[in-house]
């Protein structure tokens, strides 16, 4: 641990992209998360993010790092980096991923069992199985790091082999991802991108004499993000897909508007954490096909009970309602139970098991 003296010529507050907390803040909100504290008064471990205390003197900790300092000043700021600052615009696909996560992630009407483990050298197998409804399917997969390459396997009960290799860095901010399917000899898939703090740009490209060309690219910053993909096909000679989209992203809510189905469908999505403790989030999404002239709206919002505990829940304007209830019972085990009943139909009921021993 490094003490380092405060400049004299600057403040902290005149700092761009730094905003202060005042230490009662700072001990309401780690209680909320469940960081665990010793006797005031004393500092807590720091949320992700936080790499100094803005005191007489900074204190400059790794983040992953345990704090025991007992604090002697009347007054003392945690200094917190802006959540946006030095963070890209992502890729295309990001944008709306929030509502999109929100209104459909962890539902289901199967019943799936995933088991995973890990070697100490840093290979991991994954065991996974899904019943839908008579018929049963399952795969396993085994996924290796080793530097800057990440070798994926996985073999299905149909007999087919998909593999995936991703090298990361193999230039500044490039990363490259080739994806192969035996035996199908047509599968190959070449896919580079770029991640830049004012951009994001991805092209893929099937490996064959014709391929499927899809390009997408993203321009902007932690906050706001526009930009668009198409894909076109060198076989007929046009254009497959053709979307386009904008994001603005802050600390407690998020909004997107896309352009898709080549221009046929357009949807617009917002998210609010409704709390200052972030446990309640609530969304809402209206999509409206321009051909057709038909409009569906969502309405969903996230709880998390306690730090193990989600209780989530969403309805539609064609009656279609849908719960889940999702617990931690080990680190990165989980259970999840969820439940689906449109309008005028019988319910569908979905269980999930991820056990991570």
């Amino acid at each position: 641990m490094e003490l380092i003296a405060p400049s004299p010529s600057e403040s902290f507050e005149s700092q761009q992209g730094l905003r202060t907390q005042s230490l009662d803040e700072i001990f309401r909100e780690s209680c909320t998360l469940g960081y665990d504290q010793l006797d005031l008064p004393c500092v807590p471990r720091p949320p992700n993010g936080v790499n100094s205390w803005d005191c007489d003197a900074i204190v400059r900790v790794s983040i992953d790092a345990e704090i025991d300092l007992v604090v002697e000043f009347r007054h003392c700021c945690l200094r917190l980096p802006d959540q946006n600052m030095g963070k890209g615009p992502g890729l295309f696909s990001d944008i709306g991923k929030k509502a999109k996560d929100l209104l459909t992630k962890d539902y289901l009407e199967d019943h799936k069992i995933t088991i995973s483990t890990q070697s100490e050298t840093g290979l991991a197998f994954t065991t996974s199985g899904v019943k839908k409804g008579d018929v049963f399917v399952g795969d396993v997969s085994t996924k290796l790091t080793k530097n800057n390459v990440t070798t994926d396997i996985k073999l299905d009960t149909n007999s087919n082999i998909f593999t995936t290799i991703t090298i990361d860095e193999f230039a500044s901010g490039c990363k490259s991802i080739i994806n192969i399917t035996i035996p199908d000899p047509n599968s190959g898939k070449l896919e580079v991108q770029y991640h830049h703090e004012n951009a994001g740009l991805s092209c893929s490209s099937g490996l064959t004499a014709v391929p499927l060309v899809e390009v997408n690219g993203v321009f902007g910053n932690g906050r706001f993000a526009a930009g668009g993909e198409a894909a076109f096909d060198t076989n007929s000679g046009t254009f497959t897909k053709y979307n386009a989209g904008i994001g603005f992203n802050e600390s407690d809510f998020t909004v997107a508007l896309l352009l898709v189905d080549k221009g046929d469908t357009l949807k617009a999505s917002y998210v609010h954490n409704a709390a200052k403790d972030k446990r309640t989030t609530v969304g809402a999404e209206i999509v409206h096909k321009l051909s057709k002239h038909e409009n569906t709206f969502t309405f969903g919002n996230s709880f998390a009970w306690d730090p193990m505990t989600t209780v989530k829940a969403r309805m539609n304007n064609h009656g279609t309602m849908a719960g889940l209830v999702q617990h931690e019972w080990r680190p990165k085990s989980t259970v999840t139970l969820s439940v689906t009943k449109p309008w005028e139909q019988p319910a569908r009921y979905g269980l999930a098991l991820a056990l991570k021993p």
